[in-house]
């Protein structure tokens, strides 16, 4: 079973579905979650044997509302809503539930996460400077696709999660968690000018300034846990402002955050965003209501857009607003949970570089941001001796 687990885990994160059909492998996303959904099964079993299947409420709760889901689903024909919602709810949730009580592989999560988070941003930085895209990622309607413009400054790396802000939220987030993280300062450091770089070559003007202020956080942070802090600030800032100096004309030469630098702020896209919540005007009362997920294309061709960049939109579109409204109070309530082991500026970091990024287009309506979300939660987060020690003696280590 440790084997399914950390199997599956480096499945999901290296043989994505861009990486999967460049190799002609088929099927690769729902082999790697299948494994760990497997896992997790055996593990709320054992949860069960020892009395501590209390301990998964939350996941069980928003478990029975996918459920709930999936049959209103069933009875509209809405095949392709149930399929969403076992990816974007049920799987999380049973990883949710696997990694709140498994210990044992936090080491190797966090290896195979900061291995994965090198390899997304070199990657990212490589297709960036030699303008192509290694994995690109295709749809029908791929000639919408503005990364695909070999324009310097209009490209967008797609490294290995495909579409360029799927990949820059998943940087922020785990970007988030190495600065909450008790990593030395000093590879911090440099794994964050990194992850800036890598969210540089993905060109979204949201992962951009997040990143700046990320940037800023981790250095007033840095700051504040020295004695002598002032001096520390002073040195840490002129060092970044060197580098940014130094290298900063050679990364605009190469268009890094152009669609920032060279565009206007309310360009296309940007206005596109505001358009986005005229959607709901396109769709009937009873869709309104219960979500009908065929909506998403029409939708967006009446949009006039490449996407529909709103994640509340779109849950709305998938799910209607009552079950989408239920889902909302149930992730609440899971998010406060899993962030309650964080002190309050922790938190904050970790709202901006996930939630905050994540509404500003429709990342947050797909699962895998989420499945890195329970990934870096369960790998970074502060460990609590006595809770640890309880649990990992009442249930087994699978």
């Amino acid at each position: 079973m440790q084997f399914l687990i950390k199997l599956g885990v480096v499945l999901f994160l290296f043989i994505t579905i861009t990486v999967s059909q460049a190799l002609g492998i088929a099927m690769s996303g729902i082999a790697s979650l299948s494994m760990l959904a497997i896992a997790s099964l055996f593990n709320l079993q054992k949860a069960i044997k020892t009395n501590l299947f209390h301990l998964f409420k939350i996941e069980i709760i928003i478990i029975l509302m996918a459920l709930t889901i999936i049959s209103v689903k069933y009875f509209q024909g809405d095949y392709n809503g149930i399929r969403q919602s076992v990816f974007f709810i049920i799987f999380p949730m049973l990883l949710s539930t696997l990694f709140k009580v498994q210990k044992k592989y936090r080491f190797f999560l966090q290896k195979v996460l900061l291995f994965f988070f090198i390899v997304e941003c070199v990657l990212a930085i490589y297709e960036k400077i030699y303008t192509v895209n290694l994995f690109p990622y295709t749809t029908d309607l791929s000639e919408n696709l503005e990364f695909q413009d070999n324009n310097n400054f209009e490209f967008r790396s797609s490294s290995l999660l495909g579409h360029p802000l799927m990949n820059a939220l998943v940087v922020s987030i785990i970007l988030g968690f190495i600065i909450i993280s008790s990593i030395k300062a000093k590879y911090q450091f440099l794994l964050i000018i990194l992850g800036f770089i890598a969210l540089l070559s993905f060109n979204s003007r949201s992962a951009i300034i997040v990143g700046v202020l990320l940037v800023l956080v981790f250095i007033f942070k840095i700051a504040r846990e020295k004695k002598s802090k002032y001096i520390f600030l002073f040195f840490i800032t002129t060092l970044f402002l060197f580098a940014f100096y130094f290298f900063g004309g050679y990364l605009l030469s190469y268009g890094f955050g152009g669609r920032l630098l060279n565009n206007k702020l309310l360009d296309g896209s940007a206005l596109t965003r505001i358009d986005v919540l005229n959607a709901l005007s396109f769709i009937s009362n009873e869709d309104f209501l219960l979500g009908n997920s065929s909506n998403y294309v029409p939708v967006m061709k009446k949009l006039g857009a490449a996407g529909v960049e709103n994640s509340f939109i779109v849950l709305i579109l998938n799910y209607g607003i009552v079950l989408s409204i239920a889902l909302f109070i149930g992730y609440y309530f899971w998010i406060k949970d899993q962030l309650s082991v964080l002190k309050r500026n922790d938190k904050l970091i970790i709202i901006i570089s996930f939630l905050f990024l994540g509404v500003t287009n429709n990342g947050l309506a797909a699962y895998t941001p989420w499945i890195f979300f329970i990934l870096c939660i369960f790998t970074f987060k502060p460990n609590i001796p006595n809770t640890g020690n309880r649990l990992n003696n009442r249930i087994p280590v699978i």
